[in-house]
């Protein structure tokens, strides 16, 4: 199997086609604070978690036919937010097998006034690939070959293995990789560092979207920042709190479960408003 050099074994629950094999997505909105240029800023923040069949050899979302798929677990992440007179945009999918913790692929992207990057990092077993193309001097068009060491954690990967819907969380020291949007922002190239997972008692939490009794995991990355994931107790082990020492900060303010790939006619901006976002400014009254 392709993921065996994984250290921590993982298996699909029973009950998660169930629940996880609907046609539908979840989508869950966050307010976020989010440090950049020596600030913190205010922003958005929407991660959609679904399940998908991909295709080995080209690593991207099956129409059906091919004799390489596999399924995965999709989360997009899209953070926008604020700098003064413009804004970014950017966009995280992590696409991670159901019975694995370790993704076969992460895709970055951000949009702002000053221009465009993206990264797209392949991930086969102990080996990978990684291009990035940027705007920036001396960043333009680059292909890393890394390694990938086994008990690897990527930080991409978190928010959807903190959850614990395909295995327990494997505490202790991991080979670790820093979020693909950190790595950008800080124009940084690709490394392994480490990392240590840990889980502490219940505890309540309070945010937008009501009050939570949750787990609490925490990363404390090596000679860097911990972040602390809020877990939801229960069956659908929802991310309530993403919280980090840098000043990020993401509080829910609403989840569903819907198609909403359907929900793309006018009037339907009326569901930011169910998942506690700001209305769009297209349709202010």
């Amino acid at each position: 199997m392709l993921w065996a050099f994984v250290a921590v074994a993982w298996s699909v629950p029973e009950g998660f086609w169930e629940v996880w094999g609907d046609g539908q997505a979840e989508v869950a909105a966050y307010a976020v604070t989010v440090p950049r240029y020596g600030q913190l800023r205010r922003g958005e923040m929407v991660v959609v978690t679904v399940t998908e069949t991909f295709t080995r050899g080209q690593r991207v979302k099956s129409d059906g036919g091919h004799d390489d798929e596999f399924p995965v677990v999709k989360q997009h992440v899209m953070l926008d937010f604020q700098t003064g007179i413009y804004d970014y945009d950017t966009a995280t999918s992590t696409f991670v097998p159901i019975d694995g913790a370790v993704p076969t692929k992460v895709a970055f992207s951000a949009q702002e006034w000053c221009g465009s990057t993206a990264d797209v990092w392949v991930l086969d077993g102990p080996t990978s690939r990684w291009d990035a193309h940027s705007y920036f001097d001396g960043e333009g068009d680059r292909r890393h070959r890394l390694p990938v060491p086994t008990g690897a954690v990527v930080a991409d990967a978190l928010p959807w293995l903190v959850r614990g819907l395909a295995g327990e969380v494997p505490e202790g020291d991991h080979p670790y990789m820093a979020p693909l949007r950190d790595l950008r922002f800080h124009h940084v190239d690709p490394s392994w560092g480490q990392v240590t997972l840990s889980k502490s008692g219940q505890e309540t939490v309070v945010v937008p979207a009501g009050s939570f009794e949750v787990d609490v995991v925490s990363a404390a990355v090596s000679g860097g920042t911990r972040t602390r994931y809020f877990v939801e107790r229960g069956p659908h082990r929802r991310v309530v709190r993403i919280a980090s020492d840098d000043g990020f900060d993401a509080m829910l303010t609403g989840v569903n479960r819907s198609a909403y790939w359907t929900q793309n006619g006018e009037g339907a901006e009326a569901g930011r408003v169910a998942l506690g976002l700001p209305a769009s400014p297209w349709h202010a009254p």
